[in-house]
């Protein structure tokens, strides 16, 4: 039986995903670390970036992005823990960038929130009907 990797990303409130991938590639404070099964238990610093999943072939299966974190890796699991998580069907050059400042920002006031949202619904929709070369 082949052996796997058990990753799971909790945000503050709740556990967001829990799977068995081959390898995954989390955005590690020094660069980018794959974790692969059997490796050394690690404590990590996240960067703000992307987690990969890799299939068996090392094909990306899906990708998030995770604002920040720690990483706990033993016994063949991955436990990312992270401020928030972009959904990777909302994952756009311009929303990221626009997310992380207003996550790192303090004393944002719901008139700012609405204006960010309505913002940012119109610029997706623009990257969506015309993509970028």
């Amino acid at each position: 039986m082949e052996k796997k990797v058990h990753l799971k990303i909790v945000l503050p409130s709740k556990v967001y995903k829990e799977e068995d991938v081959y390898r995954v590639v989390i955005p590690g404070e020094h660069g980018d670390l794959t974790v692969l099964e059997e490796r050394a238990p690690s404590v990590l610093t996240l960067r703000s970036g992307y987690i990969k999943v890799l299939g068996e072939s090392s094909a990306e299966e899906n990708h998030y992005f995770i604002v920040g974190g720690v990483a706990n890796i033993a016994d063949n699991i991955c436990e990312v823990m992270t401020e928030a998580i972009v959904p990777e069907e909302h994952i756009s050059e311009y929303g990221i960038f626009n997310y992380v400042n207003w996550r790192t920002q303090k004393g944002r006031k719901k008139a700012v929130l609405d204006r960010y949202r309505r913002k940012m619904k119109r610029v997706d929709e623009r990257i969506k009907s015309k993509p970028l070369e």
